[in-house]
Protein backbone atom coordinates (compact mmCIF):
# COMPACT_ATOMS: atom_id res chain seq x y z
CA UNK A 1 0.00 0.00 0.00
CA UNK A 2 0.93 3.45 -0.88
CA UNK A 3 -0.45 6.68 0.09
CA UNK A 4 -1.17 9.71 -1.78
CA UNK A 5 -1.93 13.40 -0.56
CA UNK A 6 -4.20 15.55 -2.71
CA UNK A 7 -4.66 19.43 -1.54
CA UNK A 8 -8.21 19.30 -2.32
CA UNK A 9 -10.49 22.73 -2.34
CA UNK A 10 -10.30 23.47 1.07
CA UNK A 11 -8.70 20.30 2.72
CA UNK A 12 -6.47 17.47 2.38
CA UNK A 13 -7.89 14.15 0.58
CA UNK A 14 -6.19 11.22 0.60
CA UNK A 15 -5.62 7.87 -1.86
CA UNK A 16 -4.45 4.74 -0.45
CA UNK A 17 -2.91 2.99 -3.35
CA UNK A 18 -3.58 -0.80 -3.94
CA UNK A 19 -2.56 -3.32 -6.27
CA UNK A 20 -6.00 -3.85 -7.10
CA UNK A 21 -7.83 -1.67 -5.72
CA UNK A 22 -7.88 2.39 -4.37
CA UNK A 23 -9.22 4.00 -1.17
CA UNK A 24 -10.51 7.50 -1.01
CA UNK A 25 -10.20 9.20 2.27
CA UNK A 26 -12.62 10.86 2.84
CA UNK A 27 -15.13 11.90 0.46
CA UNK A 28 -14.15 15.44 -0.33
CA UNK A 29 -16.42 18.17 -1.89
CA UNK A 30 -18.14 18.19 -5.19
CA UNK A 31 -15.23 20.48 -6.46
CA UNK A 32 -12.62 18.10 -5.87
CA UNK A 33 -14.27 15.97 -8.09
CA UNK A 34 -12.17 16.87 -10.85
CA UNK A 35 -8.57 16.69 -8.99
CA UNK A 36 -9.59 13.08 -8.07
CA UNK A 37 -10.10 12.18 -11.51
CA UNK A 38 -6.83 13.74 -12.89
CA UNK A 39 -4.70 12.73 -10.22
CA UNK A 40 -6.30 9.03 -11.16
CA UNK A 41 -5.32 9.19 -14.78
CA UNK A 42 -2.17 10.90 -15.42
CA UNK A 43 -0.59 10.64 -11.25
CA UNK A 44 -1.52 6.98 -11.12
CA UNK A 45 -2.28 6.31 -14.81
CA UNK A 46 -5.08 4.27 -13.30
CA UNK A 47 -8.99 4.91 -14.42
CA UNK A 48 -10.98 6.81 -11.85
CA UNK A 49 -12.90 3.36 -10.96
CA UNK A 50 -10.47 1.99 -9.88
CA UNK A 51 -11.21 3.49 -5.78
CA UNK A 52 -13.44 0.99 -4.58
CA UNK A 53 -14.43 2.36 -1.82
CA UNK A 54 -14.82 5.85 -0.48
CA UNK A 55 -14.64 7.06 3.47
CA UNK A 56 -16.82 9.56 4.52
CA UNK A 57 -15.54 10.63 7.73
CA UNK A 58 -18.80 12.95 8.80
CA UNK A 59 -21.46 14.43 6.74
CA UNK A 60 -19.77 18.14 6.53
CA UNK A 61 -20.04 19.14 2.70
CA UNK A 62 -15.64 19.09 2.22
CA UNK A 63 -15.80 15.31 3.70
CA UNK A 64 -18.93 14.22 1.91
CA UNK A 65 -19.74 15.81 -1.33
CA UNK A 66 -17.62 13.94 -3.81
CA UNK A 67 -18.47 10.49 -2.80
CA UNK A 68 -21.77 10.11 -4.60
CA UNK A 69 -20.42 12.07 -7.46
CA UNK A 70 -17.76 9.33 -7.94
CA UNK A 71 -20.18 6.97 -6.86
CA UNK A 72 -22.87 7.82 -9.58
CA UNK A 73 -19.93 8.53 -12.50
CA UNK A 74 -17.33 5.36 -11.71
CA UNK A 75 -19.69 3.04 -9.40
CA UNK A 76 -17.50 3.78 -5.86
CA UNK A 77 -19.01 2.68 -2.71
CA UNK A 78 -19.42 5.17 0.20
CA UNK A 79 -18.39 3.69 3.72
CA UNK A 80 -19.85 5.92 6.68
CA UNK A 81 -21.00 5.55 10.25
CA UNK A 82 -24.82 4.10 10.24
CA UNK A 83 -26.69 7.28 11.68
CA UNK A 84 -24.33 9.57 9.01
CA UNK A 85 -28.01 10.79 7.13
CA UNK A 86 -29.68 11.66 10.39
CA UNK A 87 -27.20 14.70 10.56
CA UNK A 88 -28.55 17.21 7.78
CA UNK A 89 -32.70 15.53 8.24
CA UNK A 90 -35.25 17.78 8.76
CA UNK A 91 -35.95 21.74 8.53
CA UNK A 92 -33.39 22.30 11.24
CA UNK A 93 -30.71 19.77 9.06
CA UNK A 94 -32.20 21.82 5.97
CA UNK A 95 -31.19 25.18 7.36
CA UNK A 96 -27.60 23.58 8.59
CA UNK A 97 -26.59 22.11 5.30
CA UNK A 98 -26.72 25.72 3.82
CA UNK A 99 -25.05 27.29 6.64
CA UNK A 100 -22.05 24.43 6.40
CA UNK A 101 -21.82 24.84 2.81
CA UNK A 102 -21.58 29.05 2.87
CA UNK A 103 -18.63 28.02 5.84
CA UNK A 104 -16.98 26.15 3.18
CA UNK A 105 -17.03 28.87 0.73
CA UNK A 106 -15.84 31.28 3.57
CA UNK A 107 -13.04 29.18 4.38
CA UNK A 108 -11.83 29.01 0.85
CA UNK A 109 -12.02 32.94 0.49
CA UNK A 110 -9.89 33.38 3.19
CA UNK A 111 -7.42 30.75 1.80
CA UNK A 112 -7.70 33.08 -1.46
CA UNK A 113 -8.89 29.93 -3.06
CA UNK A 114 -10.91 30.29 -6.57
CA UNK A 115 -14.75 29.73 -5.72
CA UNK A 116 -16.07 26.53 -6.75
CA UNK A 117 -19.20 24.45 -6.36
CA UNK A 118 -19.46 23.33 -2.73
CA UNK A 119 -23.22 22.60 -2.58
CA UNK A 120 -23.68 18.72 -1.71
CA UNK A 121 -26.59 16.45 -0.82
CA UNK A 122 -27.82 16.76 2.10
CA UNK A 123 -28.45 12.61 2.34
CA UNK A 124 -25.07 10.09 1.22
CA UNK A 125 -26.83 6.66 1.26
CA UNK A 126 -23.97 5.03 2.03
CA UNK A 127 -23.27 1.19 0.54
CA UNK A 128 -22.24 0.25 3.99
CA UNK A 129 -23.93 1.44 6.95
CA UNK A 130 -20.48 1.11 9.59
CA UNK A 131 -20.53 0.44 13.59
CA UNK A 132 -17.29 0.57 16.04
CA UNK A 133 -13.96 -1.34 15.04
CA UNK A 134 -15.84 -3.06 12.15
CA UNK A 135 -13.09 -3.67 9.32
CA UNK A 136 -13.89 -1.64 6.50
CA UNK A 137 -15.25 -3.36 2.96
CA UNK A 138 -12.91 -4.07 0.54
CA UNK A 139 -10.14 -3.22 2.42
CA UNK A 140 -9.69 -5.23 5.73
CA UNK A 141 -6.52 -3.85 6.95
CA UNK A 142 -7.95 -0.99 7.81
CA UNK A 143 -10.92 -0.32 10.88
CA UNK A 144 -13.74 2.14 11.87
CA UNK A 145 -13.18 3.99 15.03
CA UNK A 146 -16.53 6.03 16.01
CA UNK A 147 -15.34 9.49 17.05
CA UNK A 148 -18.82 11.34 17.61
CA UNK A 149 -18.01 15.27 18.72
CA UNK A 150 -17.26 17.17 15.98
CA UNK A 151 -20.48 15.63 14.83
CA UNK A 152 -22.84 13.09 15.85
CA UNK A 153 -20.98 10.19 13.23
CA UNK A 154 -17.34 10.70 13.15
CA UNK A 155 -15.52 7.88 12.58
CA UNK A 156 -11.09 7.70 11.85
CA UNK A 157 -10.00 4.56 10.54
CA UNK A 158 -6.88 3.00 11.51
CA UNK A 159 -4.52 0.68 9.61
CA UNK A 160 -3.14 -2.13 11.98
CA UNK A 161 -0.15 -3.36 10.22
CA UNK A 162 0.94 0.13 8.46
CA UNK A 163 0.41 1.84 11.93
CA UNK A 164 -1.78 4.73 9.92
CA UNK A 165 -4.65 6.35 11.72
CA UNK A 166 -6.91 8.92 9.61
CA UNK A 167 -8.89 11.14 11.96
CA UNK A 168 -10.63 13.78 9.63
CA UNK A 169 -11.87 16.20 11.50
CA UNK A 170 -11.70 14.91 14.92
CA UNK A 171 -8.07 16.56 15.31
CA UNK A 172 -7.33 19.56 13.04
CA UNK A 173 -4.25 21.66 12.19
CA UNK A 174 -4.58 26.05 11.99
CA UNK A 175 -1.35 27.33 11.43
CA UNK A 176 1.53 24.70 12.08
CA UNK A 177 -0.62 23.78 15.66
CA UNK A 178 -2.93 20.97 16.47
CA UNK A 179 -6.14 22.06 18.20
CA UNK A 180 -9.19 19.78 18.93
CA UNK A 181 -12.51 20.63 16.72
CA UNK A 182 -15.28 23.20 17.44
CA UNK A 183 -17.21 20.39 19.28
CA UNK A 184 -20.98 19.94 18.24
CA UNK A 185 -21.56 17.50 21.30
CA UNK A 186 -20.08 19.06 24.10
CA UNK A 187 -19.46 16.52 27.40
CA UNK A 188 -16.71 17.99 29.01
CA UNK A 189 -14.97 21.35 29.16
CA UNK A 190 -11.59 22.31 29.91
CA UNK A 191 -9.96 18.79 30.14
CA UNK A 192 -6.43 18.38 29.43
CA UNK A 193 -5.44 15.31 27.73
CA UNK A 194 -2.34 13.97 28.69
CA UNK A 195 0.24 12.47 26.20
CA UNK A 196 2.69 9.70 26.52
CA UNK A 197 5.55 12.25 25.67
CA UNK A 198 4.22 14.30 28.81
CA UNK A 199 2.79 17.19 25.81
CA UNK A 200 -1.18 17.74 26.51
CA UNK A 201 -3.79 19.22 24.98
CA UNK A 202 -6.19 21.52 27.17
CA UNK A 203 -9.37 23.11 26.34
CA UNK A 204 -13.01 21.95 25.49
CA UNK A 205 -12.62 18.05 25.64
CA UNK A 206 -15.36 16.07 23.60
CA UNK A 207 -15.83 12.20 23.34
CA UNK A 208 -14.03 12.15 19.82
CA UNK A 209 -10.71 13.63 21.03
CA UNK A 210 -10.97 11.27 23.80
CA UNK A 211 -11.92 8.35 21.84
CA UNK A 212 -8.29 8.80 19.70
CA UNK A 213 -6.53 9.39 22.38
CA UNK A 214 -7.78 6.45 24.38
CA UNK A 215 -7.17 4.36 20.93
CA UNK A 216 -3.75 6.16 20.53
CA UNK A 217 -2.57 4.94 24.20
CA UNK A 218 -3.25 1.42 23.00
CA UNK A 219 -1.47 1.48 19.66
CA UNK A 220 1.12 3.80 19.51
CA UNK A 221 1.89 7.20 20.34
CA UNK A 222 -0.17 10.38 19.17
CA UNK A 223 2.27 13.68 19.83
CA UNK A 224 1.53 16.98 19.94
CA UNK A 225 1.76 19.05 16.67
CA UNK A 226 1.22 16.52 14.40
CA UNK A 227 4.50 14.61 14.78
CA UNK A 228 5.25 10.91 16.15
CA UNK A 229 8.32 9.72 17.41
CA UNK A 230 10.05 8.66 13.68
CA UNK A 231 5.96 9.17 12.16
CA UNK A 232 4.68 12.40 10.13
CA UNK A 233 1.45 13.82 9.78
CA UNK A 234 0.11 15.33 6.54
CA UNK A 235 -1.93 18.33 7.46
CA UNK A 236 -4.75 19.98 5.85
CA UNK A 237 -3.69 23.30 4.03
CA UNK A 238 -6.68 25.00 5.74
CA UNK A 239 -8.47 23.33 8.83
CA UNK A 240 -9.08 20.02 8.62
CA UNK A 241 -8.03 16.50 8.18
CA UNK A 242 -4.68 15.33 9.99
CA UNK A 243 -2.84 11.36 8.71
CA UNK A 244 -0.72 10.30 11.74
CA UNK A 245 1.54 7.58 11.54
CA UNK A 246 1.80 6.20 15.21
CA UNK A 247 4.70 4.31 16.06
CA UNK A 248 4.69 1.71 18.76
Amino acid sequence: MKIHSLNGYINTLFIAEYEDYLLLLDGGSPADVDLIEKFCIEELNRPVSNIKLAIVSHMHPDHSGAAPILRKKYGTRIAAYKNIDEWYSGPTGWFQHKLDCLMAQIVAVKHKTKIRKVFSKRITGPDYLMSDMEPLPFFNDWRVIYTPGHTSHDIAVFNEEEKILYCGDSIIEVRGRVYLPLPVIFRKKNETLLQEDGGAWSGTDTYSARQLHRFSRQRGDLCKDGKTSGGAAEQDKAQGSLFFNLVT
